[in-house]
């Protein structure tokens, strides 16, 4: 696996390679094409000035781009492990929409096991507080009631504690 990873990211650069070169060779073109222009009386400087800056940013592009690829070499593919798993479904058609409702305790239950999870491997190390919010409506995931529980008396439910990212 390692051999076929390494021979895709060698194809991978040398398409790099060929093609933001090409782009950098066209735009050193235009560039020495404005110099000669302004040495000749032309104003030019604006022109010139943009097509120094997208040299530059393709210059850049390219050292940017050897490096991410030096550093994908260096990645080893571990075995898969499954962590979890989530079912997708088509949105519901307009009439189904009114008999669902938002279960905030499933939701908080659901974001403090992901957020320990990921604190847990140290991945939450940069992130933003949250602030405490309603998860309910279009942004939450739609649940089927529970018998017994109306989705009047379920919307008025105070709002779910959102978990923060420092550890617990």
């Amino acid at each position: 696996m390692r051999q076929e990873r390494l021979k895709e990211l060698e194809t991978i650069a040398q398409h790099v390679e060929l093609s933001l070169n090409a782009l950098i060779d066209r735009q050193q073109r235009q560039v020495v094409e404005l110099l000669q222009r302004q040495q000749h009386g032309e104003e030019v400087s604006l022109a010139l000035s943009g097509a120094q800056k997208r040299l530059d940013e393709l210059i850049e592009r390219l050292e940017r781009r050897r490096k991410e690829l030096a550093q994908e070499r260096q990645l080893a593919i571990a075995d898969i492990t499954r962590i979890g798993s989530a079912l997708v479904l088509p949105y519901p058609e307009e009439g189904a929409v009114r008999e669902l409702v938002p279960d905030t305790e499933v939701e908080r239950i659901a974001m403090e096991m992901a957020m320990r999870y990921e604190r847990e491997r140290g991945w939450l190390a940069g992130c933003r507080r949250t602030s405490r919010r309603r998860t309910g409506g279009s942004t939450s995931f739609p649940v089927i009631p529970k018998a017994g529980r109306s989705a009047s008396s379920r919307s008025k439910a105070a709002p779910p504690q959102v978990p923060s990212c420092s550890p617990q």
